[in-house]
């Protein structure tokens, strides 16, 4: 993770949440769990069309392997520091889209509070 050492405290936690949770056990990214909204629409249409097709793959393992009750070996779990082009594009994308609806004037949000601007 960018910005957080490997020795922190909020680093070790992050790790042991991640480890807890269901998705890197079955193979999935953070970013391949996203909510389908225009934002991450576009930012799969913005990424090479090997990233979306193993995006796919990704997610119809997942299910498969969900409906068996299965879980991938260790060595192919997913590792919290693997940064896919999604995020970065769905990030771009949600920045984007706070200054075309200028949300900050509507919600008095700064976008430089959430991280955005």
């Amino acid at each position: 993770m960018a910005g957080v050492s490997s020795r922190s405290l909020a680093y070790r936690i992050q790790r042991f949440a991640y480890y807890r949770s269901y998705f890197p056990s079955l193979g999935l990214w953070r970013d391949d769990l996203r909510r389908d909204t225009p934002v991450l629409k576009e930012a799969l249409s913005r990424l090479p069309r090997t990233d979306v097709e193993g995006r796919n793959f990704r997610i119809a393992r997942a299910v498969v392997l969900h409906n068996a009750k299965m879980m991938l070996p260790r060595d192919q779990w997913t590792e919290l520091d693997d940064v896919s082009l999604l995020y970065l594009f769905y990030k771009e994308g949600n920045h984007q889209f706070l200054l075309q609806f200028n949300l900050e004037e509507i919600w008095l949000v700064d976008p430089k509070l959430l991280g955005m601007g």
